[in-house]
Protein backbone atom coordinates (compact mmCIF):
# COMPACT_ATOMS: atom_id res chain seq x y z
CA UNK A 1 0.00 0.00 0.00
CA UNK A 2 1.47 3.22 -1.30
CA UNK A 3 0.91 6.75 0.28
CA UNK A 4 -1.54 7.88 -1.79
CA UNK A 5 -4.07 4.40 -0.82
CA UNK A 6 -3.37 5.29 2.64
CA UNK A 7 -4.86 8.47 2.58
CA UNK A 8 -7.74 8.05 0.84
CA UNK A 9 -8.32 4.67 3.27
CA UNK A 10 -8.01 7.37 6.20
CA UNK A 11 -10.50 9.73 4.64
CA UNK A 12 -12.93 6.79 4.36
CA UNK A 13 -12.53 5.69 7.69
CA UNK A 14 -13.42 9.31 8.89
CA UNK A 15 -15.80 9.85 6.45
CA UNK A 16 -17.55 6.27 8.04
CA UNK A 17 -17.46 7.75 11.79
CA UNK A 18 -18.58 10.80 11.13
CA UNK A 19 -21.36 9.63 9.82
CA UNK A 20 -21.85 7.02 12.62
CA UNK A 21 -21.96 10.24 14.63
CA UNK A 22 -24.52 12.18 12.77
CA UNK A 23 -26.88 9.39 12.55
CA UNK A 24 -26.82 8.88 16.50
CA UNK A 25 -28.05 12.50 16.45
CA UNK A 26 -31.33 10.88 14.59
CA UNK A 27 -34.46 10.03 16.63
CA UNK A 28 -34.46 6.32 18.06
CA UNK A 29 -36.69 4.80 15.49
CA UNK A 30 -34.15 6.26 12.47
CA UNK A 31 -31.19 5.42 14.28
CA UNK A 32 -30.47 1.92 13.70
CA UNK A 33 -32.06 2.08 10.45
CA UNK A 34 -29.59 5.14 8.79
CA UNK A 35 -27.08 3.30 10.80
CA UNK A 36 -27.76 -0.22 8.50
CA UNK A 37 -27.93 2.14 5.26
CA UNK A 38 -24.55 3.72 5.81
CA UNK A 39 -22.62 0.30 6.94
CA UNK A 40 -24.66 -0.71 3.63
CA UNK A 41 -23.25 1.92 1.64
CA UNK A 42 -19.52 1.27 2.75
CA UNK A 43 -20.25 -2.21 2.22
CA UNK A 44 -21.14 -1.95 -0.91
CA UNK A 45 -18.26 0.28 -2.46
CA UNK A 46 -15.73 -1.89 -0.10
CA UNK A 47 -13.96 -3.56 -3.18
CA UNK A 48 -13.40 -0.84 -5.34
CA UNK A 49 -10.10 -0.06 -6.25
CA UNK A 50 -10.41 2.90 -8.80
CA UNK A 51 -9.22 5.56 -6.75
CA UNK A 52 -11.00 8.17 -9.05
CA UNK A 53 -14.18 6.42 -7.90
CA UNK A 54 -13.07 6.70 -4.23
CA UNK A 55 -12.81 10.05 -4.63
CA UNK A 56 -16.39 10.79 -6.21
CA UNK A 57 -17.50 8.38 -3.32
CA UNK A 58 -15.78 10.48 -0.45
CA UNK A 59 -16.78 13.52 -2.18
CA UNK A 60 -20.79 12.08 -2.78
CA UNK A 61 -20.64 10.84 1.03
CA UNK A 62 -19.38 14.16 2.67
CA UNK A 63 -22.40 16.33 0.36
CA UNK A 64 -25.28 13.04 1.98
CA UNK A 65 -23.63 13.46 5.58
CA UNK A 66 -24.10 17.47 5.13
CA UNK A 67 -27.54 17.54 3.69
CA UNK A 68 -28.13 14.65 6.83
CA UNK A 69 -26.61 16.75 9.44
CA UNK A 70 -28.64 19.94 8.19
CA UNK A 71 -31.96 18.08 8.50
CA UNK A 72 -31.14 16.84 12.39
CA UNK A 73 -30.49 20.87 13.03
CA UNK A 74 -33.69 21.49 11.30
CA UNK A 75 -35.83 18.67 13.44
CA UNK A 76 -34.00 18.95 16.69
CA UNK A 77 -35.10 23.29 16.03
CA UNK A 78 -38.52 22.32 15.53
CA UNK A 79 -38.47 20.40 18.66
CA UNK A 80 -37.21 23.07 20.51
CA UNK A 81 -40.08 25.16 19.79
CA UNK A 82 -41.95 22.94 21.21
CA UNK A 83 -39.45 22.69 25.07
CA UNK A 84 -41.14 23.93 28.00
CA UNK A 85 -37.49 25.36 29.00
CA UNK A 86 -37.89 25.01 31.99
CA UNK A 87 -36.77 21.72 32.89
CA UNK A 88 -39.40 19.37 32.47
CA UNK A 89 -39.11 18.31 28.83
CA UNK A 90 -40.14 18.82 25.34
CA UNK A 91 -44.24 19.24 25.61
CA UNK A 92 -44.41 17.72 22.12
CA UNK A 93 -42.77 15.04 21.42
CA UNK A 94 -41.19 13.31 25.20
CA UNK A 95 -42.02 9.78 24.83
CA UNK A 96 -41.09 9.60 20.93
CA UNK A 97 -37.91 11.51 19.90
CA UNK A 98 -35.10 11.31 22.16
CA UNK A 99 -35.38 14.96 22.81
CA UNK A 100 -36.65 14.47 26.29
CA UNK A 101 -34.00 17.14 27.91
CA UNK A 102 -34.60 20.59 29.00
CA UNK A 103 -33.63 23.93 26.68
CA UNK A 104 -30.50 23.98 27.05
CA UNK A 105 -29.89 19.99 26.48
CA UNK A 106 -31.59 20.71 23.61
CA UNK A 107 -29.45 23.24 22.05
CA UNK A 108 -26.38 21.01 23.02
CA UNK A 109 -27.75 18.87 20.13
CA UNK A 110 -26.33 21.01 17.52
CA UNK A 111 -28.74 23.68 16.87
CA UNK A 112 -28.37 27.36 17.96
CA UNK A 113 -29.77 29.58 19.46
CA UNK A 114 -30.39 31.38 16.63
CA UNK A 115 -31.54 28.92 14.85
CA UNK A 116 -34.26 28.89 18.07
CA UNK A 117 -35.37 32.56 17.67
CA UNK A 118 -35.29 32.53 14.08
CA UNK A 119 -37.96 29.43 14.31
CA UNK A 120 -39.91 31.21 16.86
CA UNK A 121 -40.34 34.59 15.21
CA UNK A 122 -41.35 33.13 12.04
CA UNK A 123 -44.01 30.88 14.54
CA UNK A 124 -45.25 33.83 16.05
CA UNK A 125 -45.83 36.11 13.16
Amino acid sequence: MDLQDFLIRARVFKLYRQALRVAGRAPPPARGELRQMIRQEMENNRNCNDKQRIRYLISEGLEKLKRLDEMLDMQACAHITFCSGNGNGCKFCQASCGFKDSFQDHSRRGSSIYGWLELEAGVRD
